[in-house]
C-alpha cells in the first residue's frame, strides 16, 4: 500500500471514494436494461412488422413474377413506373396536397381553434356550432344501426319470426 504525501491517503482510501460512484454506474446500468426490457416488445413489433415488410417489399419490387417463377430485373420496374405521365400526375397531385393543403387546413384550424378560446361576445354559439356536426353524425349513424336491427328484415324480427 503507498501513501500518499499530498492527500495523506492511502490508494485503498482513494479506491473507498470512488466506491459510491461504481454503485451509481451499476445502478444506471440497471435502470437501462430494464428500460431496454419494457422497449423489447415494442422495438420487436417495429422489426417484424415495419422494417420486414419493407425491405421485404423492396426486395419483391427488384423482380418480375408470375404465379410460378420471378425473375430479377433490378430497377427496371422503377424506370417503368416513373416513365408513365399518369404517375408523375397523380405524384404531383399527392404532392400538393401533403405541402400545400395539409398545411393550410392545419394553420386554418389552429387559427379558429386559438380564436375560439378567447372571452369574445358569441363565442359560445361558434363552439357549438362547430361541435354539432359530431353530434349529428353520430345520430344518424345509431339511428341508421337501429333500423337496421328493428326494421323489417332486422335482425331482432328475425329472431322473433323464428320464435328465439
Amino acid at each position: 500500500m503507498k501513501h500518499n504525501i499530498i492527500t495523506g491517503k492511502t490508494n485503498l482510501d482513494v479506491r473507498d471514494n470512488y466506491r459510491p460512484l461504481m454503485m451509481l454506474r451499476k445502478r444506471k446500468q440497471r435502470e437501462y436494461f430494464t428500460a431496454f426490457l419494457f422497449l423489447a416488445p415494442w422495438l420487436i413489433g417495429l422489426l417484424v412488422f415495419t422494417f420486414w415488410p419493407f425491405v421485404n417489399s423492396f426486395i419483391i419490387s427488384l423482380h418480375r413474377s408470375n404465379l410460378f417463377s420471378s425473375t430479377f430485373i433490378g430497377l427496371e420496374n422503377y424506370k417503368n413506373i416513373f416513365a408513365d405521365w399518369k404517375f408523375r400526375k397523380s405524384l404531383m397531385v399527392t404532392m400538393k396536397f401533403v405541402f400545400i393543403s395539409e398545411p393550410l387546413r392545419l394553420a386554418f384550424a389552429l387559427f379558429i381553434a386559438v380564436l375560439l378560446n378567447k372571452k369574445l361576445k358569441g363565442v359560445n354559439f361558434f363552439r357549438s356550432a362547430m361541435y354539432l356536426p359530431s353530434l349529428i353524425g353520430g345520430s344518424v349513424a345509431i339511428a341508421a344501426m337501429w333500423t337496421q336491427l328493428f326494421g323489417p328484415r332486422g335482425v331482432i324480427n328475425l329472431f322473433w319470426l323464428y320464435g328465439v
